[in-house]
């Protein structure tokens, strides 16, 4: 499995304890926050594929795509809503 590690600012360290929690094919898993003297770092499932936002700026996608991303998304929501969590900034990375 690839993983990738990335600086955060200290919000992450609330949010940390909940997204390491989550477990769902619609969502990339969060591994750990590692705190170092003046940073914050987390370590998760990095995704080949890219993000979303890549693929729309590769090219525009057919009603057909745009569906199915759609559809993804709602599930991803769908199940953390279902552990009472609410999503405050969806958007493409």
């Amino acid at each position: 499995m690839n993983v990738y590690l990335k600086q955060v600012n200290q919000e992450w360290n609330d949010k940390a304890k909940i997204l390491k929690s989550l477990d769902h094919d619609r969502l990339s898993k969060l591994f750990e926050l590692y705190k170092l003297p003046g940073k914050l770092l987390v370590c998760g499932e990095y995704l080949r594929a890219g993000s979303l936002k890549d693929e729309l700026l590769k090219a525009p996608i057919s009603e057909e795509m745009a569906r199915k991303y759609i559809r993804q998304v709602i599930e991803g929501l769908v199940y953390i809503h279902s552990k009472d969590i609410v999503h405050g900034d969806i958007r493409c990375m």
